[in-house]
């Protein structure tokens, strides 16, 4: 995701950029507000503390930090001019080139994939408790996640800086070979894998809850058919969260592929290949901003968690009501989301 450009060559994208910045504006403060929610319920809701909860969180601490990174570069951009020298290419480095927001973007793509395969493993392998995720080990998968997405980007820290010329951060490679082989890697093992792996996993759940009854029974208390209901509850939202992510990511990953036979040459027909990024990059990074609000319409406990914690902000009383729907202590959650293959027990019982 990164602008992968001759250090010569000279475009603006200004008009574009001016044009989305109130959106982006909208969607930087409802996205980060929401995330945040979503941490701080997961947070404070000991019934939420399971595996695929704190994987949630790791994506909900992605979306946050990619909206975030938003901001320097349009307050730089529009309202300073940008320092030149040394100083001018680490804040290129690390602020006003994207780069992080590179590594935050593929934390969440590798967080969806995880999911994907842990889903998978809990639903049609339940017996298999080799390299299962718990909420011990869990940190070391989240750990390996945001190590993997930094060591994939740090080529692009070292090749980005200011150039004084063009006046702008470039990308600068030592020739083209190098450009096309970063790019072919990135493209490879960041997005066409994790993306595989992800539709091969759900693909398979989907064909076992819904076609051929491999995923059946639940724990014990539970009918066939409440558990099947809740399964199916929980892959569909994690389907509908990939979904999103991919659908507002797919334009740029495409444009990543089509701008490499433009010709630079070619200035006017160059900078309107480069305002379609800015307004793909736009979509992919407004994605950030869409998970709450899938969590709110798909999970009920969520919302449970959500009036609970707004009542005890402005000191409102529970309601009755309220209280009878509190089944995060006493039911798995639909949020996230107790594993239900996590015991031997309930694992005996899946056809």
């Amino acid at each position: 995701m990164s602008n992968i450009t001759s250090p010569t060559q000279s475009y603006s994208t200004r008009e574009v950029d001016l044009a989305l910045l109130p959106v982006y504006i909208i969607v930087v403060l409802f996205g980060t507000l929401g995330n945040a929610v979503v941490i701080h319920v997961i947070r404070v809701t000991r019934a939420m503390h399971s595996t695929t909860n704190y994987l949630l969180v790791n994506l909900a601490i992605g979306d946050m930090l990619t909206l975030l990174w938003c901001i320097p570069y349009k307050v730089l951009v529009f309202y300073f001019d940008h320092p030149t020298g040394t100083a001018g290419d680490y804040i290129c480095k690390f602020f006003t080139s994207y780069n992080v927001t590179v590594i935050t973007l593929t934390v969440s793509i590798f967080t969806l994939t995880l999911l994907s395969v842990e889903r998978y493993r809990v639903l049609l392998n339940p017996m298999h408790h080799k390299f299962r995720l718990d909420q011990e080990n869990v940190w070391y998968a989240i750990a390996a996640i945001w190590i993997s997405a930094i060591a994939f980007m740090v080529p692009l820290f070292v090749v980005t800086g200011y150039n004084e010329l063009a006046k702008s951060c470039r990308v600068e490679w030592g020739n083209k070979k190098q450009e096309d082989l970063y790019s072919l890697c990135i493209m490879v093992f960041s997005i066409f894998v994790p993306l595989m792996v992800t539709v091969v996993c759900y693909v398979r759940i989907i064909k076992g809850l819904y076609f051929n009854n491999t995923i059946a029974a639940g724990p014990a208390g539970y009918t066939q058919e409440s558990d099947l209901r809740e399964k199916r509850k929980i892959v569909k939202m994690l389907l509908i969260v990939t979904s999103a992510f991919v659908l507002c990511f797919l334009p740029y990953a495409t444009f990543r592929i089509v701008v490499a036979s433009a010709d630079p040459n070619d200035h006017k027909r160059y900078n309107h290949v480069q305002s379609l990024r800015e307004i793909f990059k736009f979509l992919c990074y407004s994605s950030s901003s869409f998970n709450p609000v899938i969590y709110c319409f798909q999970s009920s406990n969520y919302r449970a968690a959500c009036r609970k914690l707004f009542k005890k902000a402005f000191r409102i009383k529970e309601t009755s009501e309220f209280d009878n729907s509190a089944d995060l202590r006493t039911m798995p959650s639909q949020f996230s989301v107790e594993d239900y293959g996590a015991s031997k027990d309930q694992g005996k019982e899946v056809k």
